[in-house]
């Protein structure tokens, strides 16, 4: 295609940038849940941008060379030496933003979490209405 086919300029409106931040949540390389313990969450906040603005967000691992940027997904560990996972979301509620993480409770016995030792990074940015600014 030729250069002078592409368009510079146009009359279409975009999503303008509201703010962006990032926040570090440490999740241990061990967690001991007793028996008759409730769940064990791990969470970091961040506050950014206003409250009707849009959020688009990812999630990357010092474990692993690779981003997630869907709200939820699960953090590979083992439960009592077997393969398992712990549930990872992200929310909004107005200004706050929070990454979670979420170790189940064994059924009323002791149960332990292992091999999922990682710093989560949640890179988030909010956007608004180009018609709204």
């Amino acid at each position: 295609m030729r250069p002078s086919r592409f368009i510079l300029n146009s009359d279409y409106a975009t999503l303008k940038n509201d703010a962006e931040g990032v926040v570090q949540l440490t999740v241990p390389g061990l967690v001991n849940i007793p028996a008759g313990g409730a769940n064990v969450v791990y969470k970091a906040t961040l506050q950014i941008g206003s409250p009707s603005a849009g959020l688009r967000s990812y999630v990357t691992s010092s474990k692993y060379n690779y981003a997630l940027s869907s709200p939820s997904f699960f953090l590979a560990c083992k439960q009592d030496g077997y393969d398992s996972s712990a549930s990872v979301d992200i929310s909004r509620n107005g200004l706050l933003i929070e990454l979670r993480v979420t170790f189940a409770a064994g059924y009323g016995q002791a149960t332990q979490y292992t091999d999922m030792g990682q710093t989560l990074t949640l890179h988030a940015e909010t956007f608004v209405d180009p018609f709204q600014v």
